[in-house]
């Protein structure tokens, strides 16, 4: 088999005998090997002759681990791969060992879902299995943020282990292909609802960060699109006395918007538009905000577009949005096969969003990550799930929310006490030139 496309931040290739000094940062590091079946190695000679046989292994067989590169570095960071359970099978495994400074980055989830995905997609493999010692909890939660499930206890390489798994039906069921955006829009929610997600601590993470990004103060003209119930257009109002306008397409969200603004004595001006044609006139605004906006629209070429249009020369457009590679480690995704495959097919890349914005025009492009690392609250959560099942994900079978809300206990009732999710997040700020 040949290895992966590039994923959004990493890329896989078969191991070099010039990988040695790179791979020994990871196999010679006791802490990297504490889980491992084999002991760290000594020196790099030896790690040598361990990356001779993986490049010896994947020629002949075309299994075997393969270097896990980063693409922006172009730094080998470890590796991950397809081989039979033992080197004898039946079963096939997916495994992966990444450099300790690395850690907690979401590689080992992206490398892994990635290798999975060319099990099915090459192989046509019905099952894929992963094994971790029990301790292992971190291993344990990258073969859950990729969709596997515990099998069962295992005897394998000399060690008791846990074996999950996925099988081809488990993704062939659950794939959406081309999805209509239009279908998931926010305005299908309960006011009430949607208007939950500008809780204090989501207020208290994230308007200082849109703030810095997009460098609002008190002199600025701010265009919120697709602001929902205007829980972000009025804390950066309240935070900056910058000149805030809201942009909504759904009525009673702007309605809702426009009495939480008077009972808050906040200056906002609110608007009912479409995010594809803004009732704005040209050069309008200092800076634009699509966030979590262009998943959502069967356009969202002419929303980028409609963005550059009612910016000042030299204004700003700030996109937040998620990657389509981390929506499977998300809650409830993670724990939903048919809403990750859904969410997953209608988040656009972040390079399809760059490049949006360099053929509207806009330059500097400047892509961040974020992580929330939000505190859950199982109830919370429980009736989240069954809301947006109930108004936008009808698709799901209701034997699908009642095993996903089952493992959801699970997970919560294992994180004992501090339930969190990473939730990893991009800013993308770019400049109309001028």
């Amino acid at each position: 088999m040949r290895p992966p496309e590039p994923t959004e931040r990493l890329s896989y290739r078969p191991p070099k005998p010039e990988d040695a000094d790179a791979l020994h940062i990871v196999w010679g590091d006791p802490e990297v090997m504490r889980y491992l079946p084999s002991d760290p190695s000594p020196s790099v000679p030896e790690t040598a002759e361990r990356v001779e046989r993986h490049v010896t292994r994947f020629a002949e067989t075309g299994y075997g681990l393969c270097a896990v590169v980063e693409r922006e570095e172009g730094r080998v960071v470890g590796t991950c791969g397809l081989f039979p359970v033992e080197w004898f099978g039946p079963e096939v495994e997916v495994a992966y060992h990444l450099a300790r400074d690395v850690w907690n980055r979401g590689y080992a989830t992206e490398a892994a879902g990635a290798w999975v995905a060319a099990a099915f997609d090459q192989l046509e493999l019905e099952r894929v299995v992963a094994l971790a010692y029990p301790a292992n909890k971190a291993s344990i939660r990258v073969m859950e943020k990729i969709g596997m499930r515990f099998d069962r206890d295992v005897a394998k390489y000399g060690e008791r282990l846990v074996q999950y798994a996925i099988e081809r039906r488990d993704v062939r069921g659950h794939s959406v292909a081309a999805p209509d955006p239009t279908a998931f829009r926010s305005g299908l929610l309960p006011v009430e609802h949607f208007d939950r997600r500008f809780s204090a601590d989501n207020l208290e993470f994230w308007v200082p960060v849109l703030v810095r990004e997009a460098r609002i103060d008190s002199d600025t003209d701010v265009l919120d699109v697709g602001c929902g119930t205007g829980g972000f257009a009025r804390a950066i109002a309240a935070a900056t006395s910058a000149r805030v306008t809201g942009c909504e397409q759904a009525p009673h969200f702007v309605e809702f918007a426009r009495a939480a603004a008077e009972d808050d004595a906040v200056a906002v001006t609110w608007v009912v538009g479409d995010a594809e044609a803004l009732p704005f006139a040209a050069s309008s605004f200092d800076r634009v905000l699509l966030s979590l906006v262009l998943h959502q629209l069967s356009e969202p070429r002419s929303a980028v577009a409609e963005a550059f249009r009612a910016l000042r020369p030299g204004g700003l457009v700030l996109v937040r949005t998620i990657a389509p590679e981390d929506v499977p480690s998300r809650v409830p995704e993670r724990f939903v096969p048919s809403m990750a495959a859904a969410d997953a097919a209608r988040m656009p890349a972040l390079k399809t969003i760059r490049g949006w914005l360099e053929r509207a025009g806009f330059v500097d492009v400047d892509v961040r990550r974020h992580l929330r690392n939000k505190v859950l609250e199982l109830g919370a959560q429980e009736a989240a799930l069954q809301a947006e099942v109930t108004c936008r994900y009808g698709f799901i079978t209701q034997e699908e929310v009642a095993e996903g809300l089952r493992r959801m206990r699970q997970d919560a009732s294992r994180a004992e006490g501090r339930w969190v999710d990473p939730r990893p997040t991009y800013t993308i700020v770019a400049k109309r030139p001028g």
